[in-house]
């Protein structure tokens, strides 16, 4: 007798919904429990309901209507144009009492998903595409699935043709000539489909793109390059501004190597003029500003406050708080009048005990840590989100550049950070954080999980201000 884990085999409850005066009817199937997720179908699927559906539905409400035209749903030619169908999607979702959706669509459902994110920004909480229609580079264009022969367009919908389930979808795909029923409802949907998208070559989804509200990022400093990157192989385009150049084309390089989108900008944050000219660049060439990290930072060398001379105190303030702040200001502007967004600050364990830096340090990354208390309690109800996290000792090369930002008015970088032993002893888990394990947290922070998480400091440091 074997003995398994039973797999739960979900009954979808289909509904019929009717907009427009009864002029166009959605079939959408639906089952699942948590977030709402509305899957857009590719024209090619004729299962209304698959298992990868059964998947998304452990974790999310899953709505799958079929488009108009095929699989029960209707009114296709009422419907002029692509523009015309989105229109009507808003107002499905609106009657299905949606507002707020992770929308993800396959094939031709990702590009109609697609247009629902850049017309209706408020609707898309997330956009995931799975091989769009109409997106692709000059060097590597799309086949016109619209008019190959039957027996040609399995090699083009599937990676590998004889794989069980692209031999599962060719039973009745309209390859057998005798099977006249098959060969009609290809055509069916083939023509569908080509009302909302010919002629493929106009390349429509790749032109789309840039009116997406998607996130965009825009980040500076050490801590940030790595918050950068990990945001960037989430999909978000990420634009870097730092002080020292080189670290900041590093990072953009990076990025761009693994296929994402980034910009570099040249400033300094305690600036305004700096931050308000790097936000405008990033917001013109990468679209709408979604989530801000504030990470320029450097030390004061630990040094007590009857040895911090006036230029040190003021420099340290300006980049940390200061520069915290005018960050924080220029995204607001950009946020508010879309009524989302997501600020996270980079403070440190120095802003929660007085053992974390020198007295100019202390001071400024407890101020990051009260300005973000303020600034959450003042625009939570306006659809930002505002946190901080407090990294113990990283390894980052904070410590260097510190010295070099700060020129003649350098300290010598003493305090725990340079001294491996002091940092095992202070540290309960005996080691220092890594990079990644900062960029997880901010991460978190930017993600839809967070929308209930403001004015929050999250505390990564290994137990430190735990003793």
């Amino acid at each position: 007798m074997a003995v398994g884990r039973s797999e739960r085999v979900l009954m979808p409850e289909e509904r019929r919904i009717e907009i427009r005066g009864g002029a166009v009817t959605f079939k959408v199937l639906a089952a699942g429990h948590g977030a709402p997720l509305v899957y857009f179908h590719s024209y090619h699927e004729r299962s209304a309901w698959s298992p990868f559906l059964d998947l998304l539905a452990r974790s999310f409400s899953v709505y799958a209507p079929a488009h108009p035209g095929v699989a029960g749903s209707a009114g296709i030619e009422t419907l002029e144009d692509l523009l015309d169908l989105t229109l009507a999607y808003d107002e499905l979702l609106g009657a299905l009492g949606i507002e707020h959706a992770h929308l993800v669509g396959h094939s031709f459902g990702g590009m109609a998903a697609a247009e629902i994110a850049a017309v209706f920004p408020a609707r898309a909480r997330s956009l995931t595409l799975v091989s769009p229609l109409g997106l692709w580079r000059d060097d590597a264009p799309s086949a016109d699935i619209l008019i190959l022969p039957a027996d040609e367009l399995a090699g083009v919908l599937w990676r590998d043709p004889a794989s069980r389930v692209a031999l599962d979808w060719a039973v009745g795909s309209g390859r057998d000539p005798d099977d006249i029923a098959a060969q009609v409802e290809s055509l069916q949907r083939r023509s569908s489909m080509a009302k909302f998208v010919w002629p493929i070559p106009d390349k429509g989804l790749q032109r789309r793109l840039h009116r997406i509200a998607a996130p965009t990022l825009l980040v500076w400093g050490g801590i940030g390059r790595a918050i950068a990157q990990a945001l960037a192989s989430q999909g978000a385009a990420v634009a870097v501004m730092d002080l020292l150049p080189e670290g900041g084309k590093d990072t953009v390089a990076a990025i761009a190597t693994k296929g994402g989108r980034a910009t570099f900008v040249h400033g300094d944050v305690s600036r305004w003029d700096d931050v308000d000219r790097a936000i405008a660049a990033a917001v013109r060439e990468l679209g709408p500003l979604g989530i801000m990290v504030n990470a320029a930072g450097v030390l004061d060398g630990y040094a007590p406050a009857d040895e911090i001379g006036p230029a040190l105190w003021e420099r340290v303030i300006a980049i940390n708080l200061t520069g915290t702040f005018y960050g924080s200001k220029r995204a607001l502007a950009e946020m508010l009048p879309r009524g989302r967004g997501r600020i996270v600050n980079i403070a440190s364990v120095a802003g929660l005990v007085g053992s974390g830096g020198g007295a100019a340090y202390t001071a400024s990354k407890h101020g990051v840590v009260g300005l973000t208390r303020q600034l959450a309690i003042t625009y939570a109800g306006r659809g930002v989100t505002v946190n901080a996290i407090c990294p113990g000792a990283i390894q980052t090369g904070l410590r260097d550049n510190s010295t070099r930002i700060l020129g003649a008015d350098a300290p010598v970088m003493r305090g725990v950070g340079g001294d491996e032993a002091a940092v095992r002893a202070i540290t309960p888990a005996g080691r220092r954080g890594t990079l990644d394990e900062i960029a997880a947290a901010a991460c978190y922070l930017a993600s839809s999980e967070a929308d209930y998480v403001t004015g929050s400091t999250l505390v990564v440091d290994g137990g430190w201000t735990a003793r």
